[in-house]
């Protein structure tokens, strides 16, 4: 599962590095998050240390990415994709079998995919998975203690799931840059006169 967790992590860290443009998305901080989670998941390996100070960590981050100038209503949108989140944890801890199903993947592609397609900047994509992930958990833990149900949380599996989404929305928001940049040299092509014959 460690293993699992620093293929992700270091594809998330390689992508960021070599492939985000610094002007369009806070480059710096997302560098500094993933080597953050880094250390904090070799931490949990190798002592079992406090794993909940890595989620007010993501919290810091989501924030701080969500935080672009928008319409109030907008502000809306983390709590309800909060709400989703720890609505699908619970199913799954009640379910436990899903997780053999690939549905369970599925699922995170479709949220992904629905981040996307709202219109959101890059920054505010990953901010909104950062958060949702984040509370979603922290929720989820807090209404299965009240409710007296046996919630542990896999701490590794969860940061394996963030990064997943964070390569699926990387992944997305690549195909609409080429895409971009493709109609552009077109637009380009069509406008350069043509060459004579003569």
């Amino acid at each position: 599962m460690a293993s699992t967790y620093y293929w992700y992590a270091w594809v998330v860290f390689i992508i960021i590095t070599f492939f985000l443009n610094a002007k369009s998305s806070n480059k710096n901080a997302l560098l500094m998050f993933v080597l953050i989670q880094m250390i904090m998941i070799t931490n949990y390996i190798q002592h079992q240390g406090p794993f909940w100070i890595s989620f007010f960590i993501q919290s810091f981050f989501g924030v701080y990415l969500w935080a672009e100038s928008r319409p109030v209503l907008q502000h809306l949108w983390p709590i309800l994709f909060t709400c989703c989140w720890t609505v699908y944890q619970l199913f799954l801890l009640s379910n436990p079998v899903w997780y053999l199903f690939p549905g369970v993947q599925l699922s995170i592609i479709l949220l992904v995919g629905i981040i996307y397609y709202l219109g959101f900047s890059l920054n505010s994509q990953l901010g909104l998975w950062m958060l949702m992930n984040a509370f979603g958990v922290i929720t989820a833990y807090t209404v299965s203690h009240a409710l007296y149900l046996d919630f542990m949380p896999n701490y590794v599996e969860f940061h394996i799931t963030l990064f997943k989404g964070m390569i699926a929305i990387f992944a997305l928001n690549g195909v609409a840059y080429v895409k971009k940049v493709s109609r552009r040299v077109k637009r380009k092509k069509k406008g350069m006169p043509k060459a004579s014959l003569l």
